[in-house]
């Protein structure tokens, strides 16, 4: 590891900012072309908004590790103000190096094996071999998914910008008093359609069984009294 350069090592880089931002959806764009503009893209992006319609969320991006510095200071400079910045580095060099060794000596006793195969005889030989390079092989596998997964580790860096919105901006920008007239007058035209719908019901409804009622209970009224007379003047 001693004679590795610079540019050789392997480096696991992150970083994270907390920024305050005027408009949280305008600062996630923005994000995402600085990341795009240095080879980068958007990993993930959340965002919830409260009560007081103040919107917060993460945004995740993922850059080549030569362009980390130059997209972590872009980033910074969309905040109104930047509460907080940390960025990390973890040195996988020797790891690296490790696994590759590893890589090459499996590789190694992979060939030896299949030489040894080819002039085995017996099936139990031939059955013994057969286990042992399947072995080997599957080591071989299991290295190289992890030598991959350093090299996207170390070739792309990662950043993490949680975005809160300015409350007091916020506030100022969502004030629209002429938005809560037209929503108050909506409301107004909806209960008086309301109630208008009510009226009709009724009449069409309630009313027609009122009078009809009003016929049936007359039309009693009348037979009854019609029998009332008779019953009296016969007595």
């Amino acid at each position: 590891l001693q004679d590795l350069t610079p540019t050789d090592k392997k480096i696991v880089k992150n970083g994270n900012l907390n920024l305050k931002v005027e408009s949280a959806d305008q600062a996630a764009e923005e994000i995402a072309e600085i990341a795009k503009n240095n080879g980068g893209e958007v990993f993930t992006s959340n965002f919830y908004q409260n009560q007081n319609n103040i919107k917060s969320g993460t945004v995740t991006v993922k850059v080549p590790v030569r362009n980390f510095e130059t997209a972590f200071a872009e980033m910074k400079k969309i905040a109104s103000l930047v509460i907080r910045e940390s960025t990390s580095g973890q040195d996988v060099t020797e790891q690296y190096v490790d696994l590759q060794a590893q890589l090459k000596n499996r590789r190694a006793e992979e060939q030896s094996f299949v030489r040894i195969l080819d002039q085995a005889r017996k099936i139990d030989d031939v059955l013994a071999i057969t286990r042992e390079l399947a072995r080997v092989r599957g080591n071989i596998e299991q290295l190289e998914g992890r030598i991959k997964y350093l090299e996207a580790q170390t070739d792309m860096s990662t950043i993490a910008v949680n975005l809160t919105e300015d409350q007091n901006i916020t506030i100022v920008d969502s004030w629209r008093p002429w938005q809560i007239i037209k929503e108050s007058f909506n409301v107004l035209v909806k209960g008086l359609q309301g109630f208008v719908n009510f009226l009709i019901r009724l009449l069409i409804t309630v009313i027609p069984l009122f009078l009809l009622w009003a016929v049936i209970l007359w039309l009693i009224y009348r037979i009854g009294k019609k029998i009332y007379l008779k019953i009296k003047n016969r007595k």
